[in-house]
Formats: C-alpha cells, structure tokens, sequence
C-alpha cells in the first residue's frame, strides 16, 4: 500500500511546478497526433525508433482505453474515428524532447477515409436549458412579438468573449516515475482522486499502487480538469510501459491549438424597456460550442443561464440554450471563467440600454434590482441587498457619476470633430456588477466535515483534508481573530476520518468555500461554549453541511437558490487612450465587495490584486493594460466568510469593455479587443450600429 504524504510533504510538492521536476534517465514525451480532422485509422508506424525511444499506442494499454468523467467515457489514445484534427493517436519517447517532438511528426498514419476539412455536418446539440417567466411562460408569439413592439425602446446585440492562457505561463503535461513499485504522477491538477483512479483502470492495478499529487500552476485556469488528466494518464501509461521517468510537456503551439481557456459562447440579448428605464422583457439566445465533446456541457449551460440576467428582477424572461458539438479540439470547465461570459454579455447589453436611453448606468442597475430576495420575480433567488450595497461602495469610493458625465461630453465632441480625436487624452470609465457563486446546488456535491477543538493550553487545532497552504493560512489567521488568540497556537491536524473521496472537483463545487463557511461556524459555536463554561477542559465543535440545503433549490424545476453561498461586487474602471499609439492604461479600478466576514484582510486583498493582473492581461489582445491604482472596499458584516475568487473576473471585462464604448462612443462587442479595432474607432469614427 502506498505510503501517505504528510502535510508538509505536500505543500512543498504544491509549491513546485511538474516542468522543474526531473530524475536520472528520464525519457520525454510527444503525443502522435491526427493530421485529418476526421477519418477511420487503418495503421500507425514508424520506421526510425531505436533501442533509446519508446511508442506506445492504444493497444498497448494494459487496462482500459477510457477516462470516465461526469458520466462521460472518453477515449485515451484514439482507436478508430478521429473526432478532430490533433486528437491523440498515440505517444513517443525519447532521450531528447527536441528529438521526440520530431518523431512524433514524422510518424505515418493511414486512413481508411480521410477528411481534412471541418465537417459541419459533425454538429449536434449535446445539452439544453430552456427559462421562461411571466408573458414567454403563457402568452403566444403573436403577445410576445406585441411587447417589444409596444416597448418604449426594442434593443438587441450580441456579445462573446475569448479568454486565453498567459503567454509566459507554463504549458500543460505531466512528470511520472516508478519508485519501489509505485507510480508516481506530479501535474498541474486539481482532482487527483479522479486521476487515480483513471490511472489505475488504464493501467489495471491497484489504486493503492499509485501517488497522484498536483503541482503548483499559476492560476486555477491553467488545470483543463479532465483535459489535463488525460495528458497525465498518457503520460503515466508511458512511464508505466517503459518502466522509466517520463516528463510530457506540450508545446506553446499545441496548448494554444488544443487546450484552449475558453469555449466559444455567443450571448444575444433583446431587451423591452420602458422610458423610466424599467426592463419589462429579455429574451436571450446562448450558443456554446464544446468541440468534439465536454462531460461538463449541461452544468457549463445551466450555470451560463443562471448568470444571463445577472440579479437584474426582469418581469418576463425567456431563456433558450444550447450546447453543440463540432470538429474542434475538446473542452472542458473552466471554474473561473464559466460565469464570466454571461456577465460580460448581460453588463454590455445593460451599457448599451443605458446609452441609448441617455440614462446614468448605476441608476439603470439600481431601478432594475429588487430591494431585497422576496421581490424577486425570476426563478433565480438572491440577496439582492447585497449587490445595492456593493454598488453604492464603488460609486462611494470612485466618483463615477462626475468621470461619467464629463467622458461622456468629452466621447460627443471627439465623434462630431476630426481634429478633437486626436487631442488627449481619450477617456473612458466603466461600471459593472456581478455575483460569485459557490456550491452549486443542481450537483451532489461533496459533503465535508471540519471539527475544531480548544485545548486546555489555550491553542487551538482545526481538525479537516489537508488545504493548501495559501489557504492553510487564511484560516489560521482568521481562527486567531475570531477566538481572539495568537497565530502561533492555530494549527490545522490532518484528519483522515473527515476525508472522503470527491466525486467532483473542489473548484467547481467550492468546497474550501464550503469549508471556511463551516470552520467560521466552527469557531462561533466555540466562542459560545467558551463564555458560557467555565471548565479548563478543552472544547471541541464538529459541523458539517446540512443536508436540508439542497432543497433550496428545484432541480426539476430549475428555481430557487442556486448556490450555498454567493458573494457580490461592483466596479468601476477608468481609462485612458493614447490616439496616436493606441495603447490604452487604466488610471484606476476601484471595487466595493459584500463577502461576508473576511478571514484574513491582507490574504483578501492579495488575491483581488492578483486577479485583477490576470484580467488586465485579457482584455486587449497580445497586451496588458497598465493600471495606476487600485482601491478595494470590502463591506464587512458578521455573517460567514463566502468566496470571492472569481468575482473579479466576472465583473471587470464587463467594466473595461463600458469605458472602452464611451471612450470610443460605439459600443465593444468582442473581448479581447484588438489594436485594429482601437484604431478603426479613433481614426474611422462611425458611431455605434
């Protein structure tokens, strides 16, 4: 049986990244890819491996040829049916990665038939969600045509976002060895228990024969969940077969081709709106493309829906979207991106409705947002309170109203004068507002426990699966300031008896979410017992989730509270834009955030700003917008901690693609933007469509 890793051992292999790590003799690895997008393979060979270089293919598998994920049996190597151009066939080793890489291209593979050009007719719908409230739910198209036509204002656009790897950043693969009869695998994954066990039914050995730990990456978005696994079981497979160290590590060109951040999602919103500003109907199309396939498609389409109307309280609504697959590489889901492009198509559109009613933004937002949850007219419940707070933080904190009325007089006199284009500077500042969710209800998700004892010393051990350290931290010292205790005496025992195996992945279920809301439950309960005992005994308080949670939310219905715990945000971006290089800066962001009570301010901060990098670095294509200052609020309260990781990326493209429109006066419809688009704005002005 494999020995278990301390904590300490873990955090230390968290910390480095699977392409530092090497041994004596260890052999690289290519994948042999198909040059036809789609065919039946009649034969793979090659003609120049020596004694030094491995190839491996599906009949060499020991085991199974397939990775079951959500439901979804995939294929490892492929056997028959090429499903798209570039899909694995098989894999090569050698001494050299330069010559591996090589030989990959050079293998020969013969068709059966062979099709080079995408075939459209490869197109299905694979998932569906269909919303409808109010006149859409009863009414007939002859009614629902009569209320946009009686509308004061019938306004329509379509939005998508693109959202890309770092250049810098390190490519997916996977780094393996055989040590005293066991596999090990280090790659930039976040559910290694999935990745056990897929390793062992394609190898067919024993779980218990195999170590799966994850290595550090520089953002959640670097793990492709399911992708990324199947890249570390072939790798694994090679290491296995040839019994030698075994490092996979794809190419810049291969991660950009086939490990794409994002999925194409096209968002069309139509929306009736009164004089006042009132939205009295939205009809939105959502079209997800997910390549030959994704095992995470109907939760990818659900949470899209679910995110369409913000937390906006629109009357009548109608909801339809798909799922299609299509020749292209596999996707997957992308925890800190899957919301994020609904957000930008439903704050765009909010933009948009806001110009052409020559109405301020923030007073738009606000007259459409129910006062509080028991207002709400949409299937989709939420403290709404919440988001009213956090938009009168920002405009608190940014002095939007003034910025925006002044750019917006300053954007007029550009478009009516050719030589007041290029007088600078070109401004520009943007409002918009999003939610974070976590836990989603619709799933099973995993149901930990964390138990937290005070010891008669005075210190305190929080007994739970071992965090990682980044979050090992946060909870330590926030532990400290809710019993009011030194950091020092705060340590975290790793319990294997509180530790079950996930069936899903901690990112897109937010269980360290979950789990800091429970420890904060924790930790009041023991405040309670302390002052109320006066006994020198220690104290201990074990919670978990409740089981009645779940029915906060229909699943056959499609209604309710959608997730255990939500976070709120606003923000506020202003730009500049020089005319004659067309680079553009931001001269601040400013963001007022409702998250609960916050654990550790510093940590908190911290990972704001650094997600915000990661955004700025997104929003124009091949560049990164520099950024002035940043000025974050959070508006504390006692209730338990809820997550705020992905917030920011749901809110700012949103906010930069607003200040990009008033900059420009028309409107942006694509993110990332692109310099053409800048200079065809500033030196072709033509207003918005």
């Amino acid at each position: 049986m494999a020995k278990k890793k301390s904590a300490k051992a873990l955090s230390l292999q968290m910390q480095e990244f699977y392409s530092d790590c090497s041994k004596p003799d260890m052999l690289y690895a290519a994948l042999i890819r198909s040059p036809a997008s789609s065919g039946t393979i009649a034969g793979i060979s090659c003609t120049e491996l020596d004694d030094n270089c491995f190839m491996f293919t599906a009949r060499d598998i020991p085991g199974k040829n397939s990775m079951r994920t959500n439901g979804t049996d995939t294929e490892i190597f492929c056997t028959e049916h090429v499903s798209y151009k570039g899909q694995a066939l098989g894999i090569i080793i050698c001494p050299e990665e330069s010559r591996a890489r090589d030989m990959a291209k050079k293998i020969a593979v013969t068709f059966e038939e062979r099709h080079d050009a995408l075939d459209t007719q490869l197109s299905k719908t694979v998932a569906e969600r269909t919303v409808k409230t109010g006149a859409f739910l009863s009414a007939g198209k002859t009614a629902i045509t009569k209320i946009f036509k009686s509308a004061d204002f019938d306004i329509s656009g379509t939005w998508s976002q693109t959202i890309a790897d770092a250049h810098w950043a390190e490519t997916n693969g996977a780094f393996c060895f055989m040590e005293n009869n066991l596999l090990t695998i280090l790659a930039p994954v976040q559910w290694p228990w999935h990745l056990k066990a897929a390793a062992a039914s394609a190898l067919g050995i024993d779980e218990d024969r195999i170590i799966a730990e994850p290595t550090n990456t520089y953002s959640h978005r670097a793990s492709k969940l399911w992708r990324s696994e199947t890249l570390a079981v072939q790798a694994a497979l090679a290491s296995y077969l040839a019994q030698k160290p075994v490092k996979l590590t794809l190419s810049r060109a291969e991660q950009e081709a086939y490990m794409k951040s994002s999925m194409p999602v096209s968002i069309t919103c139509r929306s009736a709106v009164k004089k006042d500003g009132t939205i009295t109907a939205m009809h939105i199309e959502i079209t997800v493309d997910v390549g030959s396939c994704n095992p995470f498609a109907q939760e990818i389409l659900d949470r899209l829906v679910i995110a369409a109307c913000n937390v906006y309280n629109i009357q009548n609504i109608c909801i339809n979207a798909k799922a299609v697959s299509s020749a292209n590489p596999p996707t997957s889901v992308f925890p800190d991106a899957i919301d994020s492009q609904s957000f930008f198509a439903i704050e765009s559109h909010l933009q948009k409705i806001a110009d052409e009613l020559a109405m301020l933004p923030h007073e738009l937002r606000a007259k459409n947002i129910a006062e509080n949850q028991k207002k709400i007219a949409t299937p989709f419940l939420f403290h709404t309170e919440h988001m009213h707070a956090a938009l009168a933080g920002v405009l608190a904190t940014s002095d939007f109203c003034r910025k925006y009325t002044s750019f917006k007089r300053d954007a007029l006199q550009h478009a009516d004068s050719a030589l007041n284009r290029f007088s600078l500077p070109i401004r520009g500042v943007g409002i918009a507002c999003a939610f974070d969710g976590a836990t989603y209800l619709n799933n099973d998700f995993f149901s930990q426990k964390i138990a937290v004892t005070l010891n008669e010393d005075g210190s305190v051990s929080i007994h739970s699966p071992v965090p990682s350290p980044q979050i090992a931290d946060i909870w330590t010292h926030g532990v400290s300031a809710l019993l009011a205790i030194p950091a020092s005496s705060v340590r975290i025992v790793p319990d294997d008896a509180l530790h079950e195996k996930s069936p899903g992945h901690d990112s897109i279920y937010s269980n360290i979410s979950v789990m800091s809301h429970v420890l904060h439950s924790c930790c009041r309960e023991l405040e309670k017992k302390r002052a109320a005992t006066k006994r020198t005994a220690s104290l201990t308080v074990k919670k978990g989730i409740s089981p009645t949670i779940k029915k906060l939310w229909n699943k056959h219905d499609f209604c309710g509270t959608p997730f255990y715990s939500v976070s709120y945000g606003s923000a506020v971006i202003e730009i500049l834009i020089d005319p004659y290089t067309y680079n553009v800066r931001s001269k601040g962001i400013w963001l007022a955030i409702d998250c609960g009570h916050v654990l550790d301010m510093r940590h908190a901060e911290n990972s704001i700003r650094l997600s915000l990098q990661q955004e700025l670095s997104q929003l124009i294509q091949n560049e990164t917008v520099p950024c002035d200052s940043i000025h974050i609020s959070f508006i504390q309260s006692d209730a338990p901690p809820v997550q705020i990781g992905n917030l920011v990326h749901n809110i700012i493209p949103a906010a930069f693609s607003s200040a990009l429109s008033l900059a420009l006066n028309s409107h942006v419809h694509e993110l990332p933007c692109t310099i053409e688009t800048l200079y065809k704005a500033i030196a072709q002005p033509r207003g918005d469509e």
